[in-house]
């Protein structure tokens, strides 16, 4: 579908409201069918072919289009000019009604002159309901859908084609019979999951209706209170359904110093050529309200989905008053449109940093010093073998991404709202990490080595100090980098969960090459070694306080099980399966390696996390408003912190009061740096109580959609994230905070974030 940047403004008049559909039904009538391939439809050189398929197990039928490459059909409001591909349903001679599903996600097509259009290209589908009974009711019947479109390149063809089928009524049918070369099964799926759907208006987005300047139609104002990350070419930020008493003209975007958008859509009032007329009010009041539908083009999600307003009147003022300073900003161009290639090697640039950054995060440190303990080790070797075990390290960092990735974009696809640290959200994963973690602190306190079992040569390798061990550590490193949120990294992840899946796997490839980029420069300069203290019996000691630093590694993580969990009785278990997997490797070393009694031993750890795994640990109830379900309560520095909702954070807003919100979790490393920094200091408790402030917490530590959803709305994948909700507005305040900025935000000043207009939650 070709691209093309968004329109300024078109004279009055350039747009007549009724002169595309009247002059495409013109033509239609005047040229019924100039193509004779047309009519039959999968003639070789057809400019629309049309087949049919059911969807079985769903209850549709699947009309689908192939264009010939440059042609383009059109969408329900074709826009300027053009008409909206119709379809037709008899069955055995009798009209029928096959209710239609929402069409799918138009393009935006720019002609000659600036003209608009909204429509199709390539292959798409038409979805309609097929119900059981129907079928049952016609079975064998002869079901016919006569589709109708105008098909346009540098000039407008009409077109028509009678697709015939048969009602079949047979188990695993689907309703009908394939008609024609239709898309397989899997696409026809993936098309219907595409299809765009009903959704509120965000509350980012307000939305304006006023009366344009000679007094004779409408204005859609429109202002966006984030600055948008990322948004679909070749569609308009709303694009609109048809009107019965409406013809739309251009949308014009325009942004401000701080990258907020705003927009106008003019719109010619069509009601006084109603029957009867409807002749716009001249009091403003619309009665019944006047109710419009739109494509939103998300920019904070980068979806596309439906979303009605309704008003009850106009404010005949509200244009004027804001065209001069609109007429002031700069053209908006869509995202995607201005530098693609510039923004994105951008974005990979600070995934990159903070990739790099993450090598002094807490949270990866007990890797990395297992890491460069191997490097000692490894310091009198080639260079040759430093490299390799380097680059299998990176190899396993880039692995573990990967899968990161391809997981994010499976989720994704099934409209999953995922986070960056999403898979220690899972009290099954943080069990099994646990379980990893004891694993390899008993390994470094001398209990066991490890060894593959696979004959006499290979059973004596030990993965430690093999390429399996290199490979495993990167992947290690990968699963405890994602908890923490570094510098520059909070950024690109934002960009990239609201990207394509080939700029997702992009930035995830970024991000594992900084996390590894240490260890590759030292492959590749091993000298660099030399400056570590040379192997001794040091060594040995420092291998038993790494394990300690494993061992305090599953300790956190099984107070992150802890907080996850709703029966405590499920923590009692896993704090067992620690204590019985110690005692079986102590057996196993010190007191008999029989089979017998080996086996008796390790079965006990065995069973209690398997136990643990098929157990129910879904979380507390949350609180009736959707919020999370933990009780905030005293945080060190004798501050009381209550929960946070929307409800709760609304009725500080609408009141004027003062609150600062913390969206944190237990596995947040940064977050527990910020609160050991800032928040739990008497300096901020002094603040709190200086200006009155009110303490919201979100605890993200188990997923919680209410959460997810709030913070995705805002631009954050992640926690943590902080606000402050001052003189009626809710300010972003970022990723890392310091006490100056959450000053900054209650003195009136810029803390750097963004805010949202007042009424805007």
């Amino acid at each position: 579908m070709e691209v093309m940047p968004p329109l300024g403004g078109q004279p009055r008049g350039a747009r007549l409201p009724l002169l595309g559909a009247l002059s495409g039904a013109l033509l239609a009538a005047l040229l019924p069918a100039p193509l004779p391939a047309e009519d039959g439809g999968g003639a070789e050189g057809a400019l629309v072919e049309v087949s049919a398929a059911p969807v079985p197990g769903r209850g549709l039928l699947a009309l689908s289009f192939r264009n010939r490459p440059g042609w383009h059909t059109y969408w329900k409001n074709p826009g300027d000019a053009g008409l909206p591909i119709g379809v037709a349903f008899t069955i055995d001679g009798r009209e029928a009604e096959l209710r239609a599903l929402e069409w799918p996600v138009p393009g935006k097509f720019v002609e000659d002159g600036g003209v608009v259009g909204y429509g199709y290209d390539g292959s798409y589908s038409l979805f309609f309901e097929l119900p059981r009974d129907l079928a049952l009711a016609h079975a064998g019947g002869v079901l016919i859908a006569d589709v109708s479109w105008l098909a346009c390149r540098h000039v407008c063809i009409p077109g028509k084609q009678s697709v015939v089928t048969t009602l079949d009524a047979s188990p695993g049918s689907g309703g009908a019979r394939a008609v024609g070369d239709n898309p397989g099964q899997d696409e026809l799926l993936r098309r219907l999951a595409a299809l765009p759907e009903p959704g509120p208006l965000p509350p980012y987005l307000s939305l304006d209706l006023g009366l344009d300047e000679d007094g004779d139609g409408l204005v859609f104002l429109y202002r966006l209170a984030r600055e948008p990350m990322v948004m679909l070419s070749g569609l308009d930020l709303l694009t609109p359904f048809p009107h019965d008493s409406m013809s739309f003209r251009h949308e014009r975007l325009r942004v401000d110093g701080e990258g907020l958008v705003y927009g106008e859509r003019p719109a010619d009032w069509d009601g006084a050529y109603a029957t009867p007329p409807s002749p716009l009010p001249t009091d403003g009041a619309f009665s019944p309200p006047l109710a419009a539908r739109f494509l939103l083009n998300d920019p904070i999600t980068g979806r596309v989905s439906i979303v009605e307003a309704t008003f009850e009147f106009f404010n005949p003022k509200s244009y004027v008053q804001m065209k001069g300073f609109l007429g002031g900003l700069a053209p908006y161009g869509h995202v995607a449109e201005a530098d693609p290639t510039g923004g994105v090697l951008f974005y990979l640039l600070l995934a990159f940093l903070g990739g790099l950054i993450l090598n002094a995060m807490p949270c990866v440190l007990p890797v990395i010093s297992i890491k460069l303990f191997g490097l000692v080790k490894n310091a009198r070797r080639s260079r040759a073998k430093v490299l390799r075990h380097n680059l299998l390290y990176a190899l396993g960092v880039e692995a573990a991404f990967v899968g990161l990735g391809l997981f994010v974009i499976a989720l994704k696809s099934v409209g999953e709202n995922v986070a960056w640290g999403f898979q220690l959200q899972s009290p099954g994963f943080v069990a099994v990490m646990v379980f990893v973690m004891v694993l390899l602190s008993l390994n470094f306190f001398g209990l066991f080595e490890f060894a593959l079992p696979f004959g006499r040569t290979l059973g004596r390798v030990r993965i430690q100090d093999g390429p399996w061990g290199d490979f495993l550590g990167g992947v290690l490193a990968t699963v405890l980098a994602t908890p923490c949120s570094a510098p520059f990294l909070g950024t690109a992840l934002t960009f990239a969960f609201n990207a394509e899946p080939a700029v997702i796997l992009a930035v995830f490839l970024v991000i594992g090459l900084g996390l590894s980029s240490p260890f590759l420069a030292i492959g590749l300069f091993p000298s660099t070694i030399s400056l570590l203290p040379s192997p001794g019996i040091w060594m040995d000691h420092l291998k038993k306080f790494l394990g300690l630093g494993l061992l305090l590694s599953a300790v956190w993580l099984g107070d992150v099980f802890s907080a996850q969990v709703g029966d405590p009785f499920q923590f009692v278990k896993l704090q067992l399966m620690a204590v019985f997997l110690f005692f079986a490797f102590y057996f196993w070393a010190n007191v008999s390696k029989g089979a017998v009694p080996g086996a008796a031993v390790f079965a006990l750890p065995s069973l209690f996390l398997f136990d643990v795994l098929t157990s129910n640990l879904d979380p507390p109830a949350p609180a009736a408003d959707g919020g999370p379900g933990r009780t905030a309560g005293i945080r060190p520095g004798g501050l009381d912190w209550e929960p946070w909702t929307v409800g709760a954070m609304e009725d500080y807003r609408s009141r004027g009061e003062r609150a600062f919100i913390d969206f944190t979790a237990k596995w947040c490393f940064t977050c527990k740096v910020n609160e050991r920094l800032v928040l739990e200091t008497d300096g901020f408790r002094d603040l709190v109580r200086e200006k009155g402030v009110r303490l919201l917490l979100a605890d993200w530590t188990r997923r919680d959609p209410v959460i997810g959803d709030w913070l995705r709305a805002r631009g954050f994948v992640g926690v943590p994230a902080y606000f402050a909700v001052v003189d009626g507005e809710v300010k972003a305040l970022g990723e890392t905070i310091t006490l100056g900025e959450i000053r900054a935000a209650f003195d009136g000043g810029s803390p750097g974030g963004d805010s949202l207009a007042e009424g805007q939650p």
